[in-house]
């Protein structure tokens, strides 16, 4: 079932238009953490992004916004908004950091361990 679900939201997240993609993670994460996830300073520019016919992510970020999209629509479906939010923003000692070093941390600054915490969040939820 876990395998069937992250194919599921794979397939969902790659067909999204970049805005509704960015829409989405904004109403889910909040644009503060939006921006944090691609790296800008700015916290209007996921509400840019947002926008129909605006301007749109660069690749290297749209590539974390997907990703961000995969994880937030597997723990989300498996677990629910609250429990997905939580694993955003609090400390997971599965991915490898302490209570203090949130998973965000872990997969999306430069040198994270993407995959390593992809295939972690898939094992929990099992």
């Amino acid at each position: 079932m876990v395998a069937s679900t992250v194919v599921y939201g794979y397939g969902r997240t790659s067909r999204l238009e970049p805005h509704e993609l960015v829409r989405a993670l904004n109403e889910a994460l909040g644009p503060t953490l939006v921006a944090f996830l691609v790296g800008s300073t700015s916290r209007a520019q996921p509400h840019e992004w947002a926008k129909p016919g605006g301007a749109e992510p660069r690749p290297p970020a749209r590539k974390r916004l997907q990703f961000a999209h995969q994880i937030w629509s597997a723990v989300e479906e498996a677990e629910g908004a609250d429990v997905a939010r939580r694993w955003f923003i609090g400390g997971n000692p599965l991915l490898g950091g302490d209570l203090a070093h949130p998973p965000v941390m872990t997969v999306f600054v430069p040198g994270g361990v993407a995959l390593e915490a992809t295939a972690t969040s898939r094992t929990a939820l099992r």
